[in-house]
């Protein structure tokens, strides 16, 4: 379909958002919309965070427009539970009227997408090279060797510890620096059997 064309260039032009959600794939949707949306040069993208993936939305479609003066977009603030209740909404009932071409979507949520309803999304694979993204990133949105959402950051973490505890179990703040994760867990062991208290603790509730 030409809309799905469309979005994928906006992505490949910009590499900005995760997957392509496509309206007109739907069996209840008639020809007169898949014929409307066919020849309409407009772009949804529903997107949540003004300070980060908003700004980005933005950009993109300031480096579109460039290149595509005719095309109208339209980049949609939104709570992020709110666009995956929409989307399992409409994906659920096969009722796509209102969906966006482009939306965001976290990496652990990616795969339920696409194994539940890939047909839905538009296959990336002609336009967009993995190997220009960590294989971390791209791995998620693979389905049977096909590409169908493009990473646009690669957030970072941080890690605090006590120094005191670590110096208790034989280590200095210069054993701590550019750590490979096999070290990591040994120092790890070694506070936990030397001080009884863990080096570090995670909320497994806090996936994003």
């Amino acid at each position: 379909m030409k809309i799905k064309k469309l979005t994928s260039i906006l992505l490949a032009a910009t590499l900005t958002l995760g997957l392509v959600a496509c309206g007109g794939n739907s069996k209840n949707t008639s020809d007169k919309t898949d014929n409307k949306n066919a020849k309409s040069n407009k772009i949804t993208i529903w997107a949540w965070d003004e300070a980060f993936n908003i700004v980005a939305a933005n950009k993109a479609k300031e480096i579109y427009k460039k290149d595509h003066p005719d095309a109208e977009i339209e980049v949609v603030t939104m709570a992020q539970n709110d666009i995956v209740a929409k989307l399992n909404t409409s994906l659920s009932s096969g009722s796509y009227e209102g969906l966006p071409n482009v939306v965001l979507v976290e990496d652990y949520r990616i795969q339920g997408y696409l194994t539940s309803y890939k047909d839905e999304f538009a296959d990336l694979s002609s336009i967009a090279k993995a190997g220009d993204f960590a294989e971390f990133k791209t791995g998620v949105n693979y389905v049977d060797g096909k590409l169908y959402g493009i990473p646009f950051d690669s957030g970072v973490a941080e890690t605090f510890y006590r120094t005191d505890l670590i110096e208790k179990a034989g280590y200095t703040k210069e054993d701590m620096q550019n750590l490979t994760w096999e070290k990591y867990i040994e120092i790890g062991k070694a506070v936990k059997e030397k001080t009884g208290v863990a080096m570090c603790t995670l909320d497994p509730s806090d996936i994003g």
